[in-house]
């Protein structure tokens, strides 16, 4: 009797831990859905903008896209600006044209919102003001220096502007394209979209923070002492190419390091740039300085600004636009 009563009592000890453990696989399960969904619809991980390598170029971001990512709306049109859809020449001769070309600085990246962007809040501005139909193109992808953006315009055309703004620091006068191939789910220049949010949000942002290096980064050269004789070639070339039909103006950007120093290399040979194109400088230092000490903070990191500095950059663009106009009557 007592052996037949410890076997019929077996299942039923086991039976609570087998049913234990489906019901922790059915939390698991359920939990790891909610986070995905939550990554993917509230966070907007998953859809990250895609780029695609380019053999003059070097790489470029993928175009007709619009992705939506930590609650801001990221658009790139049929040309790989972030901006609006407009055709690639004017319908009406009174429509004011205005190309904005640079790198990150002035593409904001992931964080910035497209209304948040200087260009966006120009095309709005100067559209109210001047009461008349205003395209800005903002030309630009994550570190492009002078020779990408020269690569771009030879593809692309000028887009029948009627002023353009060339946005480079210091850095961009030592920028040399090195074509190091983007293909690849990478994380600074992804060209497909990763398998899930949570992958994304763990690979791209969380193991980065923990200083996990999963992929081989691009090379890079010796510090440079001295401007890029290609790059700062590149720069002169894209003035010229635009100065017979175009007003052009320089904007110089500063890393937020360099408000605070005496000027280097780079930036005294962006503005000796200007100065043999003979074209305007809007150097900016001086209303990044004063916002700091009004006690706005106009940067994101060292180099990328914020919305508050897209919009002083912004006003200093539309200053620059003004001058340009009002010397051409």
């Amino acid at each position: 009797m007592g052996s037949a009563s410890e076997s019929s009592s077996t299942p039923g000890v086991r039976k609570p831990k087998r049913r234990w453990f489906r019901w922790a696989i059915v939390v698991f399960v359920g939990l790891l859905i909610f986070s995905e969904c939550f990554a993917r619809f509230y966070l907007g991980l998953g859809d990250p903008p895609l780029m695609m390598d380019d053999p003059q170029i070097e790489y470029l971001f993928k175009p007709d896209r619009t992705y939506h990512r930590f609650g801001n709306t990221i658009h790139f049109n049929q040309y790989s600006m972030r901006s609006d859809e407009f055709p690639k020449h004017k319908a009406d001769p009174n429509e004011l044209r205005i190309l904005v070309i640079g790198d990150s600085i002035i593409n904001g990246g992931s964080l910035t919102d497209q209304p948040q962007l200087a260009t966006a809040i120009l095309q709005k501005h100067l559209s109210e003001n001047l009461k008349r139909t205003v395209i800005v193109g903002n030309i630009s992808a994550d570190s492009w220096g002078p020779e990408n953006q020269l690569a771009y315009i030879n593809r692309f055309g000028k887009f029948d502007a009627d002023v353009v703004i060339f946005v480079w620091g210091s850095e961009d006068t030592c920028d040399v394209p090195t074509f190091f191939p983007h293909s690849g789910n990478l994380l600074n220049a992804p060209t497909h979209s990763p398998p899930l949010a949570l992958w994304d949000g763990f690979v791209r942002y969380l193991l980065p923070r923990m200083g996990v290096v999963l992929e081989k980064p691009e090379p890079i050269g010796a510090a440079a002492t001295q401007p890029s004789a290609s790059a700062v070639a590149a720069m002169h070339e894209l003035i010229q190419a635009f100065k017979p039909f175009t007003k052009v103006i320089v904007y110089l950007h500063y890393i937020s390091p360099e408000l605070n120093q005496s000027e280097n290399f780079g930036q005294l040979a962006v503005k000796r740039l200007a100065q043999d194109e003979s074209v305007p400088l809007i150097d900016s230092k001086p209303a990044f300085i004063r916002a700091i000490n009004q006690g706005t903070q106009p940067y994101r990191d060292i180099r990328h600004v914020n919305p508050a500095g897209q919009v002083l950059m912004e006003d200093l663009f539309q200053n620059g636009v003004s001058e340009a106009l009002h010397a051409s009557k």
